[in-house]
């Protein structure tokens, strides 16, 4: 994510609400790709997000990892450096329902 004045605080750093939409969108994609068509219907279920450092503006990279896949759950991890740095600014832990078409409550 190119992060950039829109996504800044006063203070110069980026909002903890900008960072926690990549990660949600990062595990979103890594569903999509992992599982095509069948993911669509997934939704964020749990975020634990806990911010680390106050990262400049810039280019942040988020890895993310899949640490579980179940039948209706999928557990992912996640971490947000900026490009150019090891230090991780934000660390996040996400759950999601693996929903499917006329599922209800």
């Amino acid at each position: 994510m190119n992060s950039d004045e829109r996504h800044v605080r006063p203070g110069g750093t980026v909002s903890g609400p900008a960072m926690a939409g990549l990660v949600d969108y990062a595990m979103y994609a890594l569903l999509l790709a992992h599982h095509g068509a069948a993911a669509r219907l997934s939704v964020t279920t749990g975020m634990q997000i806990s911010f680390l450092r106050r990262p400049a503006p810039g280019t942040m990279i988020c890895t993310l990892e899949l640490l579980k896949h179940g039948r209706t759950l999928s557990v992912g991890d996640a971490m947000i450096r900026i490009e150019g740095s090891d230090a991780i600014v934000a660390h996040a832990e996400l759950t999601y329902f693996m929903g499917t078409a006329g599922q209800t409550d």
